[in-house]
């Protein structure tokens, strides 16, 4: 049996990927074998708050109630909230209730992760996650709110009849709604992500010669947040770089290391 349950999103916000634009990242989640929730549903409904306000609000309440709640539990009056949001059309009715109570919005692209990181890390500029996105990205945004600190619930938004069909064949009270410790029924995880197109938090990567180097975080248990460069050599044979392909690992500097094996046709390639 597996060690450990993995989530993983290789690609999060690929329309930014194929524009050109900010925030496009790799993302993968860990925790042990049986602890990651596994969704019969592709859309889930999702609430984030920092850990100050997170026994504040209930995802079945109003927005504006919640709005309220958050304020409170932040010292902080609701027309100084900021909430992230995803920016599609499904939401236009939570952004116009938003924007009535002078709730300044946040709107992000696909995938949810970055924004969750707006609002749990210490030093993030928003308030309050919330709305409908994918269910796999929420299950990685459990695990960096359990991490980092924070609050996190989430119900079945079926956008489908296909998709109501499957949570009900699976069981699934579509009413029910998931808290943290339903979805990362565990302390002991962590999260590692990669920028791809660069934004605020992590840089795209960066070629030089026959190298690349990546940006990338690492959250841990305990609230550890780790910053991490790491350098990967291109295994090109016959260029004559030294060490570029071999059967060894090779300690590139500034923490980045990179593994090399060589391939069953006599070829080298990267491990």
């Amino acid at each position: 049996s597996p060690a450990f349950d993995l989530a993983v999103d290789p690609l999060e916000n690929t329309t930014a990927c194929a524009r050109a634009g900010e925030g496009a990242v790799a993302v993968v989640a860990a925790a042990p074998a049986r602890t990651l929730w596994a969704s019969p549903a592709w859309y889930v409904d999702k609430l984030v708050v920092p850990a100050e306000a997170a026994g504040a609000v209930d995802i079945r309440w109003p927005v504006e109630r919640n709005l309220a709640a958050v304020a409170e539990a932040r010292r902080k009056r609701v027309d100084e909230l900021v909430a992230v949001v995803l920016d599609k059309p499904r939401h236009a009715e939570l952004v116009a209730r938003l924007r009535a109570s002078d709730v300044a919005v946040a709107l992000i692209g696909d995938g949810d992760v970055l924004g969750v990181l707006r609002v749990v890390l210490p030093d993030g500029d928003a308030d309050v996650l919330l709305g409908v996105g994918g269910a796999p990205e929420g299950v990685i945004s459990a695990c960096t709110v359990r991490v980092l600190g924070g609050g996190m619930q989430t119900r079945p938004a079926p956008q489908s009849r296909a998709e109501a069909a499957r949570v009900a064949a699976a069981g699934q009270d579509p009413e029910a709604v998931l808290g943290l410790d339903e979805l990362v029924a565990s302390d002991d995880c962590a999260v590692a992500i990669t920028g791809i197109t660069g934004c605020a938090l992590l840089r795209a990567p960066q070629r030089d010669g026959a190298a690349w180097t990546t940006a990338s975080l690492g959250l841990a248990s305990g609230r550890e947040v780790l910053s991490i460069d790491a350098t990967h050599v291109l295994c090109v044979p016959d260029t004559g770089i030294a060490g570029a392909c071999g059967g060894d690992s090779h300690d590139l500097g500034g923490g980045g290391r990179v593994g090399v094996r060589n391939g069953d046709d006599g070829g080298a390639r990267c491990a």
